[in-house]
């Protein structure tokens, strides 16, 4: 089991003990959680209660607990819940309203504007470009950051200085390692035995590729590619509601414009779950939280590259764990 140091109003005060589970799970884009099955000593119960910072010597941030309870009889235990750090940024809340472009540059004005006595610092920003046009208002600065992270691809976390117990909000973003590169460090393939399970769906359920608009005058048809008429899907798009512009060109483009975007919300289908080991590559060493990798589903003939989006370590008396989440899967040309 990794090791948990306790730390109360800045000091280290020691070091978990006396504990059956400890599940620890980090996110690429959003806080994470903690949950800990502990025995219900007095020293326990006296170290391990609400405002008592957790630090895990297998990550770089911290927890702060925020729950417990003591189960008694036959089966008594201590259960104690704590939020990973970044979840402090839902103790605030945004007090503007404003037109986010450059992402990371908005992440960091963004905190450093409603921080408003939170003992954070912040990070150097890194440059990164990735831009949006995104309008915050209220809403806490936790959800703020969580929709600029969405939109952008980028990731943030409280990273936590275990000799002084300072804590910095640092904006980053995974390495792709999805292509043979200065980078890559392999692949989770079913030939390698390093994919333990995995879900493929496909469907044509609410599929359609001809979309046909009527606004003022003559319908408009918009189709993805050329479509044989066997194949045709016809959609029906309602766009009375749209009004001429100056020359019928660019009202005609408006329809097109909006038929384009109904045939996106009626795609194919294409959505894979699976579950991956550390037999061949290890994260924390090998892979880590936000990096891109190869994913070879190879008795199917599919390549995917897929973003590591939460990490859980799980300590238990029987042995450690780690499980690894997914998401943002792409389709890739199989070798």
């Amino acid at each position: 089991m990794s090791k948990i140091f306790l730390y109360k109003d800045g000091e280290r005060v020691g070091v978990l003990q006396n504990c059956s589970s400890v599940q620890w799970l980090e996110h690429y884009q959003s806080a994470g959680e903690v949950k800990i099955v502990a025995a219900p000593t007095e020293r326990n119960k006296e170290l391990l209660t609400p405002g008592t910072r957790l630090y895990n010597a297998d990550s770089d941030t911290s927890a702060v607990i925020v729950e417990t309870e003591v189960q008694a009889g036959e089966d008594k235990a201590l259960i104690v819940l704590a939020d990973i750090a970044s979840a402090i940024l839902d103790e605030r809340v945004v007090l503007w309203r404003r037109l986010v472009t450059n992402i990371e540059t908005g992440m960091y004005t963004l905190l450093r504007e409603n921080l408003r006595g939170l003992p954070l610092s912040l990070a150097e920003p890194k440059g990164f470009t990735e831009s949006t046009e995104t309008e915050l208002d209220w809403g806490s600065v936790l959800d703020a950051v969580e929709t600029l992270a969405t939109v952008s691809g980028l990731g943030f976390k409280v990273c936590f200085d275990p000799m002084t117990a300072a804590e910095t909000f640092e904006v980053y973003k995974g390495t792709d390692r999805s292509t043979p590169g200065e980078d890559y460090v392999g692949s989770f393939s079913t030939a390698l035995g390093n994919v333990d399970a995995f879900t493929l769906r496909q469907g044509v359920i609410d599929y359609k590729n001809v979309a046909i608009v009527v606004g003022e005058g003559a319908p408009v048809t918009v189709s993805l590619g050329n479509v044989p008429a066997e194949a045709r899907r016809e959609l029906f798009v309602n766009a009375q509601n749209l009004r001429r512009e100056e020359t019928e060109a660019s009202y005609e483009q408006l329809l097109r414009s909006r038929g384009r975007e109904a045939l996106a919300e009626h795609l194919r289908t294409f959505e894979i779950e699976c579950e991956i080991n550390q037999n061949n590559m290890r994260f924390g060493q090998d892979y880590f939280l936000g990096d891109c990798l190869p994913i070879r589903l190879d008795e199917h003939g599919i390549a995917v590259a897929a973003r590591v989006a939460s990490v859980q370590h799980v300590y238990e008396t029987e042995g450690n764990r780690t499980l690894i989440t997914l998401d943002d899967f792409r389709l890739e040309e199989a070798p």
